[in-house]
């Protein structure tokens, strides 16, 4: 009896050791977790200490600020806190990838967008530049245009009359976002167009394109002095400038009052109506 109750003792004294054990590194465990969890999102030295912000844009205006930085950063962290822990500045989850998509998306206007962070000082440094306005793009009977860039990206809204940009008329209406490529026109061919044209200011004046759809390959140029002009984007337009100093010149002496559309779509064929 006495060897048995011996035995439990030492298999009770045993069995509490083991738990004691267990407790002890799961409680281990638990503060290395917190230790990891606090340098991660609270120490100094993972926290970002400072944003700069380098506007290299020569017209317009700053539109990033470094309180809009920290607050996204602040709200990217939370996905990784735990409820009602404190907001963390931490830099160890800032992926720059996402913040320029996050930029680029809330300001479209954004052209060059250039993000560095530099570990050992904790500061990010953000460069960006703001696209060039070039075109206008209207619909019929719309007030409101949407700015283009050089590549046909809409970036913002403005009304029609209030810019002195080419403006484009597309007949056919198409749901339009700010910032996303949802244009096919040849815009590399619309501004060969207007630098001609623009160049040649004593033969004809641009008043807008009208173009029935974005894949169509011909539009309708309206002039300043109200004649159409009928072509397509295939063709060399400083050959298309050639053609219309000469049909001034010779065929209309010197001016085109009087004449309603020229169709230059089947060069060499000329053709023209008259009012």
């Amino acid at each position: 009896m006495e060897k048995a109750s011996s035995y439990k003792k030492k298999r009770s004294k045993k069995t509490f050791f083991q738990r004691l054990k267990t407790i002890g590194i799961i409680l281990g465990i638990l503060f290395l977790i917190g230790l990891i969890y606090w340098l991660i999102f609270y120490s100094s030295f993972f926290v970002l200490k400072e944003v700069k912000i380098n506007f290299l844009s020569p017209n317009g205006e700053n539109l990033i600020t470094e309180e809009e930085i920290l607050q996204w950063l602040k709200e990217q962290n939370n996905k990784y806190l735990l409820p009602r822990l404190p907001e963390s500045r931490s830099f160890v989850f800032l992926s720059q990838d996402e913040l320029t998509r996050y930029l680029k998306k809330k300001y479209p206007v954004i052209d060059s967008l250039k993000i560095d962070l530099n570990l050992t000082a904790s500061l990010l440094n953000l460069e960006y530049t703001l696209k060039e306005e070039e075109f206008l793009l209207c619909f019929p009977d719309d007030p409101l245009c949407f700015v283009l860039d050089k590549d046909g990206l809409p970036f913002k809204q403005a009304e029609a009359n209030s810019s002195d940009l080419l403006k484009i008329y597309l007949e056919r209406k198409i749901e339009i976002q700010l910032g996303d490529p949802c244009l096919s026109l040849p815009f590399n061919k619309i501004k060969e167009l207007e630098t001609v044209f623009q160049n040649n200011p004593d033969v004809i004046k641009i008043k807008y394109l009208s173009i029935e759809n974005e894949k169509s390959s011909e539009f309708t140029l309206m002039t300043e002095e109200g004649m159409k002009i009928y072509l397509n984007f295939n063709e060399d337009f400083e050959k298309v400038m050639t053609i219309l100093k000469s049909l001034k010149e010779k065929q209309f002496s010197g001016s085109f009052k009087g004449i309603e559309y020229l169709d230059l779509r089947y060069l060499p064929k000329i053709y023209y109506q008259t009012l």
